[in-house]
C-alpha cells in the first residue's frame, strides 16, 4: 500500500474496516464506504463516499487531487497509549 495513491473500500458488508486504517499508517489516503460501522474506526482519517452511488466516489477521489486536501488525508494518526489495564 506504500507509495499508492488511496485506497477505496465501497462495501456495504465491512464489519471492521482494517484496509483503510493499514492504509492511513502506511501514509495513503483512503475512501470508504459512509456506513456507521466503518465511522467507528474512521476517526476523521479517511474520505466517505455512498457505498452504491458512483458519483459520490468520483467526487471523492477528486478531492483528493487536490495536494493541500491529500497531504491532509494521509497524516498518520498518532497511536494512543496501550492498554496496561488488568486482564481477564
Amino acid at each position: 500500500m506504500k507509495g499508492s495513491f488511496s485506497i477505496a473500500l465501497p462495501s456495504t458488508a465491512e464489519e471492521c474496516g482494517y484496509p483503510p486504517l493499514e492504509a492511513v499508517a502506511c501514509g495513503t489516503a483512503a475512501v470508504e464506504s459512509n456506513s456507521p460501522v466503518l465511522a467507528r474506526s474512521r476517526r476523521g482519517y479517511a474520505l466517505t463516499a455512498e457505498p452504491v452511488t458512483l458519483r459520490t466516489w468520483i467526487e471523492a477521489l477528486r478531492t483528493l487531487e487536490n495536494k493541500d486536501t491529500y497531504k491532509i488525508q494521509v497524516k498518520r494518526p498518532k497511536v494512543g497509549k496501550p492498554f496496561l489495564g488488568r486482564r481477564g
